[in-house]
C-alpha cells in the first residue's frame, strides 16, 4: 500500500504542481498588465479591453483548477471499495472533459487579436497540459485501483453475444433444413440404390446440428453473465453462469458421437467454474 500511495503522490507533484503554479500566475499577470495599460492611458482602447477579457476568461477556467484539487481532497483513500474508486474517478474524468471543451471553446473565440490572440494561444498549451496530466494522473489511479468503465470491454462482449445469436439462428436455419429433408426421406427406404439418392440427410449430422445448437444458446447464456461484469451484477452473473454451466455438462455427457461439441462444452464448463471462484 506504501507504494501505492508514494506513486499516486509522486504523479500528482511532479505532474501538477509545475503546470498549476503556471496557470494561476498568468491571469493574474494579465489583470495585472491590464490594469497598468489602463491607468496609464498607454495602447488602444481595443487593445487593453481585450486584455481585460482575456484575464477574465483566464480567470474562468482557472476555477477548473480549484475544483479539480476540491475534488482531489475527497478522493477515495486506500480502503475504499472498488465502486466508490469507481464512482469518483468517472466524475473527475467528467470534470476533465468538461475542462477541455471550456479550453476549446476559448481557443476558438473571436475576441481577441494581435498580441493578446498570441498570449491565448500559448495559456492554451499549458491549458492543454493540465488536461493532459491530469487524464495521465486518471488513468494512473485506474491502473493502481484496478478501476475500469469497462466501455471497450461491453462493446466487445455485446459484438461476441450478437456474433453468437446469428450463429444461432444459421444452425437453427440448417436445423429446418435437414428436418424437411428427412420428412420427404421415403419410410423404410434402406433397400438397394432407391433409399442412398434422394434428399435424405445424415442422421449424425443432424445429431451434430442440434447439439451445436444447444451449445450456441449456452454460450449466449454465459455471455450475457459475461457482460453484466461491468455492471456489478454478482447475483444475476452467478444465475446465468449457472444455467450456463448446466446447458454445458448436458452436451459434454450426452453428445458422446458429436466429439467436437463434447469437448468445447467441457471446456465451458471449466470456464464458469474459474470465473465463478473469483466471484
Amino acid at each position: 500500500m506504501e507504494a501505492i500511495n508514494k506513486t499516486e503522490r509522486n504523479t500528482s507533484l511532479v505532474n501538477f504542481v509545475a503546470v498549476y503554479v503556471i496557470i494561476l500566475a498568468i491571469p493574474l499577470f494579465l489583470a495585472f498588465f491590464a490594469g497598468t495599460r489602463k491607468s496609464s492611458g498607454g495602447g488602444s482602447a481595443k487593445a487593453v479591453n481585450e486584455q481585460a477579457l482575456l484575464a477574465e476568461r483566464m480567470e474562468k477556467l482557472q476555477l477548473f483548477i480549484t475544483d479539480m484539487q476540491t475534488l482531489d481532497k475527497s478522493r477515495p483513500n486506500g480502503t475504499s471499495s472498488p465502486e466508490n474508486w469507481k464512482q469518483w474517478l468517472n466524475e473527475a474524468e467528467a470534470q476533465n472533459e468538461k475542462f477541455k471543451q471550456s479550453v476549446n471553446e476559448f481557443r476558438t473565440a473571436k475576441e481577441f487579436t494581435e498580441s493578446r490572440n498570441g498570449m491565448r494561444q500559448s495559456a492554451c498549451t499549458y491549458l492543454d497540459m493540465v488536461y493532459y496530466e491530469r487524464g495521465v494522473h486518471l488513468d494512473n489511479l485506474k491502473a493502481l485501483r484496478g478501476v475500469s468503465n469497462g466501455t471497450a470491454m461491453i462493446q466487445q462482449l455485446q459484438a461476441e453475444k450478437q456474433a453468437l445469436q446469428t450463429e444461432k439462428q444459421q444452425i437453427q436455419n440448417n436445423l429446418n433444413t435437414a428436418n424437411a429433408m428427412l420428412a420427404q426421406k421415403p419410410a423404410g427406404g434402406g433397400g438397394g440404390g432407391g433409399g442412398g439418392g434422394g434428399g435424405g440427410g445424415d442422421p449424425q449430422a443432424l445429431t451434430d446440428l442440434k447439439w451445436q445448437l444447444r451449445f450456441e444458446d449456452a454460450d449466449c447464456t454465459k455471455t450475457k453473465a459475461d457482460m453484466l461484469a461491468a455492471y456489478n451484477e454478482a447475483a444475476k452473473r452467478k444465475q446465468l453462469y449457472s444455467t450456463a454451466k448446466l446447458n454445458f455438462q448436458q452436451i459434454a455427457q450426452q453428445a458422446r458421437n458429436s466429439f467436437t461439441i463434447q469437448k468445447l462444452a467441457s471446456g465451458k464448463v471449466r470456464e464458469i467454474d474459474q470465473t465463478l471462484s473469483r466471484m
